[in-house]
């Protein structure tokens, strides 16, 4: 891959954009968006960031992604049919199905991804769905692009990606719910707010890191700090209630979900 074409600079777009850069210097990567103000802080300096459509038809690209927003995506429908090659095109829009986006785009060298918001520290959690007709170098190419921001998996069957854009693709934010409501019933117990957080963020830094780099499951790890009778059973036996976070998991997941199907019914 020579060429890369970021259609959106949002969050995700443009950490996508600066990790492959930044990993493949030589990578020649151009960001659309209407806002360039915006986009320019979010990119680095070593990206071209256009707001005109048209230039960017005289160009050849071998991977363009699209991370615009759904609705935004339907008034660059025209302009990606007429890129020139019809290049491989990756989408990272949540909710947008397969079927619509060959059926939008007139061409069917298209893989639909879900990053999460790990993609910021090259550390996303990835899934993707390929066209039944993208041939096996174009597949490749795809799997390479995406493990450039993290991990990456192949799913069975496109029904699949609205679950994991439950817990993947919103689980970042699950998880920096949980550490702000630590954080404040730490300030609540007496701790200065600026200890609070640091005392939360490393915290949950070491165990991320325990989950990552060591092959027990989570339910080891959670029994090996719960001593009988100690503190962390003491907390664990109210955050476990059958009406406290198990129900609560289980309810945000399929709100989650339910949320990337509507989406999906929506175009």
């Amino acid at each position: 891959m020579k060429s890369l074409l970021v259609l959106g600079c949002g969050q995700m777009g443009s950490a996508i954009a600066t990790a492959v850069k930044s990993r493949v210097p030589d990578i020649d990567v151009v960001g659309f968006d209407r806002d360039i103000d915006r986009a320019s802080k979010t990119v680095s300096e070593d990206i071209r960031i256009t707001s005109s459509s048209i230039n960017l038809q005289t160009r050849n690209f071998d991977v363009v992604l699209l991370a615009v927003k759904p609705a935004q995506f339907t008034e660059l429908v025209t302009v990606c049919r007429n890129f020139r090659g019809r290049p491989l095109t990756i989408s990272v829009m949540a909710g947008v199905p397969l079927k619509t986006l060959t059926s939008l785009l007139q061409h069917s060298r298209v893989v639909r991804a879900m990053p999460n918001l790990g993609a910021l520290a090259g550390e996303s959690m990835t899934v993707g769905i390929a066209t039944v007709t993208l041939s096996a170098e174009d597949k490749t190419a795809a799997e390479n692009f995406l493990r450039l921001v993290g991990r990456f998996q192949w799913l069975n069957d496109e029904s699949e990606i609205d679950i994991v854009t439950a817990i993947a693709g919103s689980g970042p934010g699950f998880f920096f719910s949980f550490a702000q409501h630590l954080i404040s019933g730490a300030v609540d117990e007496g701790l200065e707010p600026a200890f609070a957080e640091l005392l939360v963020r490393q915290t949950l830094r070491g165990a991320a890191a325990l989950l990552s780099l060591d092959e027990h499951s989570p339910r080891h790890w959670k029994e090996s700090v719960a001593s009988p009778k100690g503190t962390t059973e003491a907390g664990l036996k109210v955050l476990e209630a059958a009406d406290a976070l198990p129900s609560l998991c289980r309810v945000a997941i399929k709100a989650a979900r339910e949320r990337s199907q509507t989406i999906a019914r929506e175009m």
